[in-house]
């Protein structure tokens, strides 16, 4: 059985458009770019119906590996939004120095 990655991969690159501009057209990251919601995002930014390639009736989300995902992206955001104050903070210290 090939795995669905390989079958996204596939139709996304026979669509002519790239990974990375599907991802920005879904507002996702390029690894969030398997998940089985993003798969049918996908399918219709590219007109692809991906359900003749892999068999969606043996596909299922466990809570616990969603739920784990939400959390590893909401702490990507945390550290992403804690960067950026502390990157802000340094430069309006620079600035006062500089004065």
């Amino acid at each position: 059985m090939i795995h669905r990655g390989e079958v996204i991969e596939q139709a996304v690159r026979n669509s002519g458009m790239s990974i990375t501009k599907i991802a920005q057209k879904i507002g996702k990251s390029r690894r969030w770019m398997y998940h089985i919601e993003t798969m049918f995002k996908i399918g219709k930014i590219i007109n692809y119906n991906f359900s003749s390639d892999i068999n969606i009736s043996n596909l299922s989300i466990e809570k616990s590996s969603y739920t784990m995902q939400v959390e590893e992206n909401k702490n990507e955001n945390y550290w992403q939004e804690k960067y950026l104050a502390l990157l802000e903070e340094h430069a309006e210290l620079l600035r006062k120095l500089n004065k």
